[in-house]
Formats: structure tokens, sequence, C-alpha cells
């Protein structure tokens, strides 16, 4: 008995693959599409496998009826910071565990020592200011407040006087300003620095009033030099420790002078 086959269509080559045929849709029926590539199960629309993953409700989400959680163990108990035993006591201050028998009022061996640090500044600041106002009250007993219209002696140094000038300059009160300095003058003007209350000494005469002093403003050096029946200081004095050489910077020999007993102590000296 000889089998049917299916004899390839007119179209259709013999070793091509047969066509398979189109499932026609009966009335009312839906038509059921042809998978393709990109909606076929397990596959995408550039050729790869996908694969599903599965979501799995954690543990911790789980409910399980009827069950009671255990509580936690209890953890060692807490040591001492000094002797390192057990203790339930703490320190004052950080909080530490430590026995009452082990710190120093209540407190451990930090605590303690920051507060003993910060006692002793407290002490050591007030006793610098207990020492700063006995020097004040020292001060004030030995220099009395001088006021306005006062007669005052100045000493003048020997370097802005001259040889037969007075050592001291009288003058008086002009001025006291809020930080207790004293501006003070004489007849020919007034100094242009402050002076402190230990600068001058106040005298009980009455040489000069302030009516008698000018507006003018000057050193210490030039009023002296006012006073001056000699013309006021007059010299040189130099310091020069390589015996005053010609080559040197020698004031003196800049002046056109010899040098005089003032200048340079002892050491030795070519210019005499």
């Amino acid at each position: 008995m000889e089998r049917e086959t299916d004899s390839p269509a007119p179209n259709q080559s013999p070793s091509s693959p047969p066509r398979r045929s189109t499932p026609q849709s009966t009335p009312g029926s839906i038509p059921r599409p042809t998978p393709s590539p990109s909606n076929r199960p397990g596959s995408s629309p550039f050729g790869c496998k996908v694969f599903r993953v599965s979501t799995v409700t954690p543990p911790s989400r789980l409910n399980f009826e009827g069950f009671t959680p255990s509580s936690p163990e209890p953890g060692p108990a807490p040591k001492c910071t000094v002797c390192n035993a057990a203790c339930s006591e703490q320190c004052s201050e950080c909080l530490q565990p430590l026995h009452a028998d082990c710190g120093r009022a209540g407190k451990c061996t930090l605590c303690a020592r920051a507060a003993s640090i910060a006692g002793e500044r407290s002490a050591a600041s007030s006793s610098l200011k207990k020492q700063a106002e006995k020097m004040l009250k020292t001060s004030r007993q030995r220099f009395p407040p001088a006021a306005v219209g006062d007669t005052v002696i100045i000493p003048v140094p020997d370097v802005d006087r001259g040889r037969g000038d007075p050592r001291n300059v009288i003058c008086v009160v002009v001025e006291v300003t809020e930080d207790n300095l004293y501006r003070l003058g004489n007849k020919q003007g007034r100094l242009n620095t402050l002076l402190a209350r230990s600068m001058f000494t106040v005298r009980k005469e009455k040489f000069i009033s302030v009516e008698d002093v000018p507006d003018t403003y000057m050193a210490l050096r030039s009023m002296a030099t006012a006073q001056s029946l000699s013309g006021g200081q007059g010299y040189v004095r130099c310091a020069c420790k390589t015996g005053c050489k010609p080559s040197s910077k020698c004031k003196c020999r800049g002046a056109g002078v010899l040098c005089n007993s003032k200048c340079h102590g002892s050491s030795t000296c070519s210019n005499k």
C-alpha cells in the first residue's frame, strides 16, 4: 500500500520545508496571535534569554502565630574604673562605673584632677589680683596723686643737659588724663609727652601758674636748653668699642671734637 505524500506547492522547491497552514478562525471566535520573537516567553527583542526572579517574603516580615520572642541575655556587670571589680555606682561627673570608696568625693581620678586644676587656677588668679592691689596701694602711698596747678620737678638726664646746667626742670601740672597721666609745662612751653606720677616730684611751693604756660609743645631737652645759662648740652658722647679709629663711625670724630670722660667707659681711645 502506497503512502500518500504531500506534494510540494507549485512555487515551492522540493528541498524547502513545508509551509505551515494558518488556522482559519471560525465565526464568533477570537483569533489567536502567532507568537513572535519579541513576545515569546523566555526571549527578548534582542535575542537574549529572560529569567524571571520570584520575590520571596523575608523572614522578618512573616507572621508566626503563637511565637513569643525571647528576651536578650543580660550582659556582664559594669566594672569599676579603679579597682576593676563589679560596680553599680557611677561618677558624679562623667557617669563612669566607680565605687564610692575608690573615688574622691564621688568623682573618678580624672574628674577629681580636673576639679583640682580648676581650683588651683582660680586661687592663682585671686592671688595675682591681691598682689596687684597691694602694689597699687604701695604706689599710691609713695606717689600721691597731683592736682592741676601743683608745682613739680622733673629730673633731666645727663645726655640732655650741659655741664653747668641744672639737674631738674621746674614745671606745673596742666592736665590730668583719665589714665592718671600728667601733662606738664612751664613758661617756655608744654611737654610733648605725657608723664606718669613716678616720673616727677611734687613740691609744696608755687612757682608757676597754669596761666603762664603757652600752648607750644617741645621736648624735655629743648626745655632744659631754654633754661640753660651755658647754651644747653653742647657735646657729643660716643659708645665706640673699636678705639675710635679714624676709619670707624665715631660720633665725636664726625663732630670734630675729642672724646670725654663719658664716652665708651674705660675702654681705649685714640681720639683724646
